[in-house]
């Protein structure tokens, strides 16, 4: 492949996800390190005047609703019902708020538990797929990003002699650390 197309490619990819890609190396090793950031929670008993109902739909209605008295929008990941015996609990994540709704589904009465994330527990929770789809996208576009510059970048070297055997020696390293690092795990 041409060099100065290699090198345009590298240079596209790197300024365009280079936001992700702090984003994503910040998180992670902080994460991987115990820092998670927090979140402010606020809990409400509510009268809900009919029993719990037992499927999603209802239940983000229920909480759509709730979370509008307070000015809150709600929250644009995954919903995660289950039940035992009696007994349902709602989680609706997202990035900014996730929300949980518990209860027994034979009564009218529901605990909603309103779980605000600070800056970087938003941060994490993009991370972690909790966000929108819009960013899920740019994030698998991230991924196959930093494929794009890993082949790019060793196309590069491939390409000058004086690289060749030195980034397939540092390949051979990596795929030792990665096998040591996994075995220990």
């Amino acid at each position: 492949m041409n060099r100065l197309l290699l090198v345009k490619i590298h240079t596209i990819l790197a300024g365009f996800f280079f936001t992700t890609a702090l984003l994503f190396l910040l998180t992670g090793g902080l994460m991987n390190l115990g820092v998670k950031g927090d979140y402010e929670k606020t809990s409400e008993v509510l009268q809900l005047g009919q029993s719990l109902p037992d499927d999603i739909n209802s239940l983000k209605a229920i909480i759509g609703g709730e979370l509008s008295k307070r000015g809150i929008a709600p929250p644009k990941g995954k919903a995660d019902l289950e039940t035992q015996d009696n007994e349902l609990s709602f989680e609706w994540e997202g990035s900014q708020h996730t929300v949980l709704l518990k209860g027994d589904i034979d009564t009218s009465q529901a605990t909603l538990t309103i779980e605000t994330a600070d800056k970087f527990r938003f941060l994490v929770n993009l991370h972690k797929s909790e966000g929108s789809n819009s960013f899920k996208v740019l994030a698998v576009a991230w991924s196959l990003g930093l494929l794009a510059l890993l082949i790019s970048g060793l196309l590069m070297a491939w390409q000058a002699p004086k690289y060749k055997t030195l980034s397939l020696q540092a390949m051979g390293a990596g795929v030792v650390a990665f096998i040591i690092a996994a075995y220990f795990s």
